[in-house]
């Protein structure tokens, strides 16, 4: 076992050196970083004098780990606050200065060195920042109006195009690839399509070497040479018409071929070139046109793109770091003045920065007022600490550059001025889960040979501070298996199932009594940690994505389980969301009868098909414009509506929405799928006010409108605190420098989607950029897409292993690896193409149980729970639901022409506990019984529930239920609004 306490100690207290300390998982890294900060403030910095707060910049990742890092750093300047003498003066005066000291993100430390010297730097004093939303929003206005005019001065490239039958809806798209990658478009290189001359030469010569290789030929019958032989016929033609040969990978006998197996190789290869040839001349038209296109846009859009920042003096995430580099290496007075003002500058999760931010820790910690290059920069004794593990780089889409990181250590942390030290002990998990990541990566995560885009494993080697474990192994695993006692396939529904199984499995740990977490120990250091139940709050799934998230969500609501979604970015595509645009659409445009039928059937107002049938068959249009009978379901809606559209223009666009969810009661009925459908539409409301400056009604809608349109990626309202007792679902790239007493790692087992990336860079080997675009229905590469991909394929599986490594590291006291797999339940699993391809090895092991590394989760005693998965029913046939529909239809037409009021319910749905899951019976009984509700205090609540209870077969234990609920959404603030 590694001890790594002399290592811990240098990373404290020896300040006169500049450091990289390289921490695994769980070893207190930023522990680390805090106690330093504490020692150089007050004890000694790197020349033996105490440091100032205001004289240190620590840098994060995440304004939330910023916040945390100031609270620890008050809390312990406040102990030592109370010593006597210098330490406690210092101390004291730490704390007046610590809520201004520079303590935050990349993004806003390079923000506020432009904020103290914006005129050196070339902006405008009164500039501001750009998220991802506002961008998107100004890239709309800037765009229209420059296309307008191009289309009017009927540029070369850009008629080219549309006369190509490009639409300015796709050319569009090109821009805002490019202008979302411009850095990388400015820095690195577009390659040109081969000229027609060049291609025609290399097709010519793999002419001629066809030839001599048809001298090879001893049976002419033989199916590769039949296929050489058509091959040559489109070389020597390279005509579109000419068919060309496929399938040549595989045929070939030796004994037909002069030169044996030798000739067959070199055969297939040409065939290759010359397929790649083939395709190079289809497409090479096509490449020139996009070529030219891309070329103009980025000489021309991307440059109003800027000036157009420039004139409303915003930056965007890029500039600002870009800028902040830029004056640093522009103004020697400004770096001079900054590097004596931050006279220690401190890194953590260095594993996730980029090419810029390391030239902005060069240029403040190194010396040397001339400055050509950042990266020739060395830093200077005790002026870097940077913290990070490799092992834990999983940020690639948002521009984190493991490759920067490695080329640092290797540059400065062998031999240079930065000397490396490694944490290794961990304080995080019991010594079970620490054995089987050991074993898990050791063999896995190896350095790569073409290129620093994997580090070398770093191993825990049993460097555990946790020793009490009562009942190890603690990894579980989660999955069928086969009569060999192997992980197994889990079937066509292997989703559904798995969610069954882990909502089970979360009612098991909560409810029984086999899992026990450690509470943290009170009475301090040697204090024994007592033991007790799990709580909801206590478990945590990781998910790789969260797009199938709600199959997870179903189960576990299914199950009774609070829970919480953390970190997806489908705000959007969230009902409650989109269904409040639709009406907001609505709202602005009468005329737009998709917008009204999707809101009269949304939340907000709640019709269904058969109330907007039956208005049809009365001859009603949808047209909140026209009036309705009191008695027609329009009648409540329309008026709504018809109200909130006379007087938006008299009304702020939020004062609009509010009254919108007020008068509709949707909030109400939102109550009762769970917080978080209210705290998304409070959202949607804070992001109208942020629009609603200097635009109309219809303006605003339209944005929000385009926004849903196009998916934007956008999180949804952070509702839960963490102390919360819900169970958190969340992605691995969310749980990342968190911890839980119990994680359950689930979704792994999804085939992945291969790459589908439309940008692909690559500044470290080939220095180029490209597109892969749609064109005239052809997918349309540019030139060394093919190696770019490739290159971007090895990093995505890269990353896969490190994603995996962080996903395994956050259990404390259990984790539970589900390996649901689509595939055969007899079968052993394969996991080929999913995120658990590099654990399968290891998987595949049919010792794993009895060597003692983990131990199998009894699933058929969990799918004999008491929580049986809800039974799906053959789908009926098109023919079946379209007959049924007529039937239905014609029902509905008859009973209206003889003056019906109501139609009956079709039959089996008159019994309450028929089809319908107890959940939708609850939500069905909930409506009814605020519907009825009359505020006549409790007992006047109790005689409602008893009602709906009864009438919809609900048990007990749901009348309870029903009860709470309707009490809680009487008693809240909404409805007392």
């Amino acid at each position: 076992m590694k001890d790594d306490s002399r290592e811990r100690s240098r990373a404290v207290t020896e300040v006169q050196s500049s450091l990289i300390v390289e921490a695994s998982a769980g070893t207190g890294k930023t522990s680390a970083l805090v106690d330093r900060i504490l020692h150089l403030v007050l004890d000694a910095g790197p020349d033996g004098t105490p440091l100032r707060m205001s004289e240190i910049a620590a840098i994060t990742y995440t304004e939330k780990a910023a916040g945390e890092m100031k609270i620890r750093l008050r809390q312990r300047f406040e102990q030592e606050a109370e010593s006597p003498g210098e330490r406690g003066e210092r101390a004291r005066y730490a704390l007046r200065d610590l809520e201004g000291a520079a303590i935050s993100t990349f993004h806003s430390f390079a923000v506020s060195l432009l904020k103290e010297r914006p005129v050196e730097a070339g902006l405008d004093p009164r500039f501001t920042t750009l998220d991802e939303s506002q961008g998107d929003l100004l890239f709309q206005e800037i765009w229209e109006p420059w296309i307008y005019q191009a289309v009017l001065e009927r540029h070369p490239a850009l008629e080219s195009a549309l006369r190509a039958g490009l639409g300015l809806d796709r050319i569009r798209e090109f821009a805002q690839v490019l202008r979302r990658h411009a850095y990388a478009v400015r820095k690195l290189q577009l390659p040109s399509p081969p000229k027609p001359e060049v291609l025609h030469g290399a097709i010519r010569r793999c002419l001629e070497d066809a030839r001599a290789l048809e001298r090879l030929i001893l049976n002419p019958g033989d199916k590769l040479a039949t296929k050489l032989v058509m091959a040559m016929e489109w070389l020597g033609s390279p005509d579109p018409a000419v068919d060309f040969p496929t399938g040549f990978r595989r045929c070939g006998a030796a004994a037909n071929w002069s030169g044996g197996s030798a000739s067959v190789e070199r055969v297939r290869a040409l065939l290759d070139g010359a397929e790649r040839l083939r395709r190079q001349a289809r497409e090479s038209p096509l490449q020139w046109l996009i070529d030219r296109l891309l070329r103009w846009l980025m000489d021309g859009f991307l440059a109003e793109w800027e000036a157009g920042k420039r004139r409303r003096a915003l930056l965007d995430f890029d500039d600002q770091l870009q800028e902040a580099r830029k004056l640093l290496v522009g103004s020697t007075a400004a770096r001079r003045d900054f590097r004596r003002r931050f006279r220690a500058v401190l890194v953590d999760e260095f594993q996730d920065t980029d090419a810029v931010q390391l030239d902005l820790v060069l240029l403040l910690s190194s010396g040397g007022d001339s400055v050509d290059d950042p990266q020739r920069l060395t830093p200077e004794a005790g002026r870097l600490f940077i913290v990070g593990d490799p092992k834990q780089s999983i940020y690639r889409f948002r521009g984190a550059d493991i490759e920067s990181y490695l080329d640092a250590v290797a540059r400065y942390g062998t031999g240079g001025n930065l000397r490396r030290l490694e944490l290794t002990k961990n304080f995080r998990s019991v010594p079970s889960i620490l054995r089987f990541v050991d074993r898990a990566f050791s063999g896995l995560m190896k350095a790569s040979e073409d290129g620093r885009y994997q580090p070398d494993y770093l191993a825990f080697g049993g460097a555990v501070a946790r020793t009490g474990e009562p009942d190890p192994p603690s990894v579980h695993i989660l999955a069928d298996r086969d009569a060999g006692g192997r992980v197994a396939g889990s079937g066509r529904d292997f989703l559904n199932a798995e969610a069954a199984r882990v909502a089970r499995l979360i009612r098991e740990m909560h409810d029984g009594g086999g899992w026990m977490v450690e509470e943290a120990a009170a009475g301090g250091p040697g204090a024994v940690p007592a033991r007790r139940k799990p709580r909801y709050g206590d478990i945590a799934v990781l998910m790789p994505v969260l797009t199938r998230a709600y199959v997870l969500e179903d189960a576990l609501a299914e199950a009774g389980i609070p829970f919480v979604l953390e970190g997806g970015k489908f705000y959007y595509a969230r009902s409650e969301v989109s269904s409040a645009i639709a009406a907001l659409v609505a709202v602005a445009n009468p005329n737009d009868t998709v917008a009204l039928y999707a809101a009269l059937r949304s939340i907000f107002f709640g019709l269904s098909d058969e109330d907007l049938l039956r208005a049809k068959v009365e001859g009603r249009r949808l047209d909140y414009r026209q009036e309705v009978p009191g008695s027609s379901p329009l009648s409540g809606p329309f008026r709504v509506l018809r109200e909130l559209h006379e007087r938006r223009h008299e009304r702020a666009p939020s004062e609009t929405y509010e009254l919108l969810t007020a008068n509709t009661g949707a909030r109400e009925v939102l109550a009762t799928r769970g917080l978080q459908s209210l705290a998304n539409l409070a959202k949607l409301a804070r992001t109208i006010r942020s629009l609603q400056s200097g635009r109309t009604f219809s303006q605003v809608v339209a944005l929000l409108d385009a926004m849903d349109e196009e998916g934007a990626a956008e999180q949804e309202s952070r509702l839960l605190e963490e102390r919360s007792d819900s169970v958190r679902v969340l992605s691995v790239h969310k749980a990342k420098g968190l911890d839980f007493p119990i994680v359950i790692v689930a979704g792994m087992g999804r085939p992945r989607r291969g790459s589908r990336e439309d940008f692909l860079a690559d500044a470290h080997q080939t220095g180029t950029f490209g597109l892969k675009v749609k064109c005239l229905d052809q997918q349309i590469a540019t030139p060394g897409w093919d190696v770019l991909e490739e290159g971007n394929k090895k990093r995505e599986y890269a990353e896969l292993v490190r994603l995996l490594y962080v996903a395994l590291t956050r259990a404390r006291d259990y984790l539970v690896i589900s390996a649901h797999n689509h595939g055969d339940r007899a079968e052993a699993a394969r996991f080929k193409g999913t995120r658990l391809e590099p654990l399968s090895g290891l998987l595949a092991d049919p010792e794993l149980e009895s060597e003692g590394w983990v131990k199998f989760v009894d699933v058929a005693a969990l799918d004999r729970a008491a929580l049986p998965a809800p039974v799906r029913p053959k789908a009926p046939s098109q023919r079946a639901l379209k007959k049924a529909y007529q039937d239905e239809r014609a029902a509905l037409e008859a009973a209206l022409a003889k003056g019906a009021g109501a139609l009956a319910p079709p039959e089996g749905e008159q019994d309450p506990g028929g089809a319908r899951s107890r959940a939708v019976r609850m939500g069905v009984a909930f409506h009814e019984a605020m519907e009825s509700l009359d505020f006549s205090g409790p007992a006047g609540i109790a005689r409602i529930v008893s009602e709906c209870g009864a009438r919809h077969g609900l048990d007990a234990q749901a009348v309870a239920g029903l009860r709470r609920m309707i009490e809680t959404t009487a008693g809240s603030e909404l409805i007392e609004r």
